[in-house]
């Protein structure tokens, strides 16, 4: 409940930043907190799991989630860099992953699912090859757009 509770919270006071154009230096480090946070949630979880032995191999699938975000991160950075854009806005198949895609909100959302039909260790097994699933993407599109001729990433008009 808490996990939901935040996300609407967090989710209003971004709208809200973005609407009104304002930021703070502690908003922009907000993001950092958030990640923290939401990565010891699953953290937290992976020891439930493991330690009531619901999901035996409870650690190995988080650092396995883990590793993939990682990665996600460091590519989606690199595709920053590279176009001056998010890899999210870069083209319309990466604007309809984005609304699929693993984060806080999806995983809050799948996890209470399966927590409500009963199967919490399903949930958290989903929500962790959901997240490796979406950086596998990611990260596949971010190759491309990487290895891609300087004219095939020029920015585009958002405007059509």
């Amino acid at each position: 409940m808490l996990a939901l509770v935040i996300g609407v919270l967090d989710g209003i006071d971004g709208k809200l930043a973005r609407l009104k154009a304002q930021t703070t230096k502690l908003g922009k480090k907000e993001h950092d907190l958030d990640y923290f946070v939401e990565t010891s949630w699953w953290m937290a979880l992976a020891y439930h799991f493991h330690a009531t032995g619901q999901i035996r191999y409870a650690y190995v699938i988080f650092l396995a989630f883990f590793a993939f975000h990682v990665l996600e991160r460091m590519a989606k950075k690199a595709v920053q860099r590279r176009i001056g854009r998010n890899l999210d806005d870069f083209a319309p198949f990466d604007r309809l992953v984005r609304i699929v895609a693993g984060r806080r909100n999806i995983y809050t959302w799948l996890f209470t699912f399966f927590l409500v039909i009963g199967a919490s260790a399903t949930g958290f097994i989903w929500l962790c090859f959901w997240g490796m699933a979406s950086a596998v993407i990611h990260i596949f599109r971010a190759l491309q757009i990487g290895f891609a001729g300087q004219d095939q990433v020029a920015p585009t008009s958002t405007s059509s």
